[in-house]
């Protein structure tokens, strides 16, 4: 099976603080992946790594054979939350279209607009396309904000939390749409919610300093206890009884 990413002993620090220490671990290409910790462990330092935004201190990081600023085109990245100008007249489609940017003194071309709309489709919500960004709930933005990582065209999806402040409707119909992706790329998912993705996820990356990657069957409320040595709270809507 081919790798879609690999940390080489990779240690990163801010200043004199070390976020991640001799991470060593691979994730093969067409993978779904959810990577789990606290905060403050390294989960959006991970993030960034494989993003090329920052460069490791020590040890090496291939995405797909290639550096991760070589990949940064090919890699469709949701964030968390996405802070914008309620006034700013910008449509769905114009959201979508960010995703093609690859000069800003040259306009769309058919192709841009051609994959723009087929991302939308592709989350369903092609028949928002003219709708103003600032009109919509917050789980039509978090479509439109992947349908933007989707318009890149990328080998690698990574979302950053998409259930937060979205119903139970919502994260249903995200899971679905996350099944179909699931077929066409390699997924990671930072989340804290095992159960939104529990029978789609194929390894849990784990994350406090150290990295340690399992399979989703094997993570359970004591085994992060013991992991993380800390009291935190894994959602697991999979399981009837809920441990806090």
């Amino acid at each position: 099976m081919n790798t879609a990413i690999n940390f080489g002993n990779v240690s990163f620090k801010y200043g004199s603080l070390p976020v991640l220490e001799n991470a060593d671990f691979t994730i093969n290409q067409g993978d779904f992946i959810s990577i789990l910790g606290p905060n403050g462990g390294g989960k959006t330092t991970l993030a960034k790594l494989i993003l090329g935004l920052h460069d490791p201190d020590s040890g090496r990081i291939a995405v797909n054979g290639k550096t991760p600023r070589q990949m940064r085109d090919k890699i469709g990245y949701v964030p968390q939350y996405s802070l914008f100008d309620p006034n700013l007249p910008v449509s769905v489609k114009d959201v979508v279209l960010m995703g093609r940017i690859r000069n800003f003194f040259v306009g769309y071309s058919r192709r841009d607009k051609d994959y723009a709309a087929k991302a939308m489709e592709s989350v369903g919500i092609g028949d928002l396309s003219t709708t103003s960004f600032s009109a919509l709930s917050g789980g039509q933005r978090q479509r439109v904000l992947i349908a933007r990582a989707l318009a890149t065209e990328p080998e690698i999806l990574l979302l950053d939390e998409p259930t937060a402040n979205v119903d139970a409707a919502i994260e249903y119909k995200m899971s679905a749409m996350l099944k179909e992706l699931k077929k066409k790329m390699t997924v990671l998912l930072i989340t804290h919610d095992l159960g939104f993705v529990s029978e789609l996820v194929d390894k849990v990356v784990c994350v406090n300093r150290r990295v340690h990657i399992h399979p989703t069957s094997g993570i359970t409320e004591e085994h992060i206890r013991e992991l993380y040595n800390e009291n935190m709270k894994i959602v697991r809507h999979d399981i009837k009884e809920e441990k806090i």
